[in-house]
């Protein structure tokens, strides 16, 4: 047994570059064979219409374009940066542009990752790590702000823990990352803490009080700028305040993403907490405590909101890194100048096999999901001459934006509100707001309505008088007011 454990071990220390290539290109593949999978969510057709907006109207939107229920509501649309980016995509390459974008951004924040870590960690390290990321993000793999963000994120991140270990300042030009982030995705908020954890964890550290005299004023400064590179958006310090607001709201429980993570369901963060948790038993590994308050903060994160799963899986290998390159024999704190050019090689021949493997998904047929997708129940209304408002479906709203149509509700919740939210939900599924049903059809003038099967908002319009099916298959149901 231990022969074969030998001859292992010596094959790992001994391929590391073809270990990391394989580790990549197995991951580029599969994000790659997702290809319409990436459009399994109504929320990328608002986006889009939000950054065909902005350039139409060479502005961004204080106010809400979209719906008739809240038109003219105040609405920060703190991803606008993001979304042209997805509407040129568009604009450039219909649906294959928007699959492109997505897979490029997650498949660029993993080379990265790994280019990183290899720097320091032997092969297996990487390979181990870079898995992680993919399936920490895998659930969540979405064209959407969130994923394009994500190689800013790893070189952020990457920057603030190299110069922490090599105890320099991190570079100015590095904020640069932080004014693109922060218009691009709410989330900028997490590297600025993680910079300044960071900045504290070398003042605490450092042996002499001359030494922490300059490490606050060098710490000092680059936080000092990163923080007012973070407030150069059209939002300013809302920027800071807008995160905590959708954190509070108590209809996020209604939206499946935003839901704490379920054990019952398998998730992947359940197998690697156990594993994490075996590999530093037996192994033993010390993490300064302030990267231990980092690592218990995104995991809490990851627990309370599954939508948080890509922070921790990218994240948490640069943070652990040199511990795992310092402690661990058999793990070199730095690497040879010729293995990281060789490993970089490798890395870069990943890149190029994901390049070959797109011209796969441009022979197959991408488009968004036909269950929030309806074309045929929007088809047949049209044809009805339906009027008046529309009463949606919530996970129909993006699709009938991207077709022009004021909506009634969206995936914007943080604009509609808790109060609208719960009534809207409430009414659909019969609970406490059902006798409110009528007086949301009056108060919002509502024509005609585009619901899920099965539902207790399709049944209720059954029941009603005045109102008429005029469509229906597996995915949707129209229902129109007779009088029109």
């Amino acid at each position: 047994m231990k022969n074969i454990l030998y001859k292992i071990d010596y094959y790992i220390k001994s391929n590391d570059n073809i270990i990391i290539y394989f580790s990549l290109t197995v991951c580029f593949v599969i994000i790659i064979a997702m290809g319409s999978r990436l459009l399994d969510d109504p929320d990328t057709y608002w986006h889009i219409m939000t950054g065909r907006w902005i350039l139409e109207n060479g502005s961004i939107p204080a106010t809400d374009p979209f719906s008739h229920s809240m038109r003219g509501a105040p609405w920060q649309a703190h991803e606008w940066a993001s979304a042209i980016f997805l509407a040129l995509s568009y604009q450039a390459g219909g649906w294959y542009g928007v699959v492109t974008l997505t897979i490029f951004s997650a498949c660029l924040a993993l080379l990265i990752l790994a280019w990183t870590l290899s720097r320091h960690l032997r092969a297996f390290y990487v390979a181990v790590f870079t898995v992680f990321a993919l399936t920490m993000m895998h659930r969540h793999l979405l064209a959407r702000p969130h994923i394009l963000i994500l190689p800013v994120l790893v070189i952020w991140v990457a920057i603030i823990v190299e110069a922490r270990a090599n105890n320099k300042r991190p570079p100015l030009s590095a904020v640069l990352l932080i004014v693109l982030w922060a218009n691009m995705h709410a989330s900028f908020i997490m590297g600025v803490a993680i910079a300044a954890i960071l900045a504290v964890e070398a003042f605490f550290v450092a042996d002499t009080n001359s030494e922490r005299k300059k490490i606050f004023q060098e710490w000092g400064l680059f936080l000092g700028v990163t923080l007012f590179a973070s407030l150069l958006t059209p939002h300013g310090f809302r920027g800071y305040i807008y995160p905590f607001e959708v954190l509070n709201m108590k209809a996020l429980n209604t939206i499946a993403e935003w839901r704490p993570t379920d054990f019952n369901e398998f998730y992947p963060i359940k197998m690697w907490i156990f594993f994490m948790l075996g590999a530093v038993l037996f192994r033993g590994l010390r993490v300064p405590i302030f990267r231990i308050i980092l690592l218990l903060g995104l995991l809490q994160m990851t627990l309370t909101h599954v939508r948080s799963a890509e922070h921790l899986g990218f994240i948490v290998p640069i943070l652990v890194a040199h511990a795992i390159a310092e402690q661990w024999s058999d793990a070199p704190t730095k690497r040879s100048v010729s293995a990281e050019r060789s490993n970089s090689r490798m890395i870069i021949l990943s890149g190029l096999v994901a390049v070959g493997a797109m011209v796969i998904l441009w022979a197959r047929d991408v488009a968004p999901n036909s269950s929030h997708s309806p074309e045929g129940a929007l088809k047949a209304a049209r044809q009805a001459g339906v009027s008046g408002n529309v009463l949606n479906d919530y996970n129909f709203g993006g699709f009938l934006i991207f077709n022009h149509i004021p909506v009634f509700i969206d995936g914007r919740a943080d604009m509609y509100g808790d109060e609208f939210i719960e009534r809207f939900f409430q009414a659909k599924i019969g609970g406490k707001y059902e006798s409110d049903f009528s007086e949301i059809l009056s108060e919002y003038d509502i024509g005609w309505t585009i619901s899920v099967p099965g539902k207790p908002l399709a049944e209720s319009l059954d029941k009603l008088s005045g109102w008429k099916e005029i469509y229906r298959d597996k995915y949707a149901i129209v229902h129109m007011r007779e009088t029109q």
